[in-house]
């Protein structure tokens, strides 16, 4: 994998323990809109996953909660709903593993496992913290307090 480009802008670099405590409330959210609304939920939730961070200010619900935001490595502005698709669709494929008949919780499961050690691997290896979803949408996750360009 390339080297990470280099953010020009100012910003907080995020904990990432907060981003993972983000991600479970979306997760949360999304095992709600599925058993609720089953079964236009599922769909609504996979959808969810794929656009998440490119709703207003570039943040999904859980980092909005947290008080994180997804913006562009390279301008700073929020992430859009192209970039938010790139960076999660490693955990759009594990939600639509899930839905195979039978097989689809042990298939979902172990690629969560590859998918969260994979990167995880990456978040603490480089040095800005990016994972490899956000070196394919050129994004990352910065602090609320960072001053996101409209």
């Amino acid at each position: 994998m390339e080297q990470s480009p280099q953010i020009n802008i100012p910003y907080q670099q995020s904990d990432y323990f907060h981003r993972g405590i983000a991600k479970a409330i979306d997760l949360l959210l999304c095992s709600a809109l599925g058993k609720v609304l089953f079964p236009v939920g599922v769909f609504a939730a996979l959808l969810y996953i794929l656009i998440s961070d490119g709703l207003k200010g570039g943040g999904s619900i859980g980092k909005q909660i947290i008080g994180l935001t997804c913006v562009d490595i390279k301008t700073g502005t929020p992430c859009t709903f192209r970039q938010s698709f790139l960076r999660n669709a490693p955990f759009g494929i594990i939600f639509i593993l899930y839905l195979i008949p039978m097989l689809g919780l042990v298939l979902a499961v172990l690629a969560a496992l590859v998918v969260i050690l994979f990167e995880g691997y990456f978040v603490v290896s480089d040095k800005q913290g990016l994972r490899v979803g956000d070196h394919i949408a050129g994004t990352i996750v910065v602090e609320k307090s960072f001053n996101v360009r409209k």
